[in-house]
């Protein structure tokens, strides 16, 4: 169970700060060019981390984990 839950960590935090920036603009607290900003940023560092975490199972020994 622990290791899904550390596998699910990244998507989870992609979509709380998704929908916490969703509902911001919908409240207008920031606006559509913020909020287009905040995805962008978070859905880069989400696929980054996949890309970075998929390299490095998929080569042994390069890790210094």
């Amino acid at each position: 169970m622990e290791d899904k839950l550390r596998r699910d960590r990244k998507y989870t935090a992609f979509w709380a700060v998704f929908l916490m920036s969703s509902v911001m603009a919908f409240t207008h607290v920031i606006s559509g060019a913020e909020w287009v900003t905040v995805t962008g940023i978070v859905y880069g560092a989400y696929m980054a981390g996949n890309v970075g975490e998929h390299y490095v199972t998929s080569n042994p020994g390069t890790s210094n984990l």
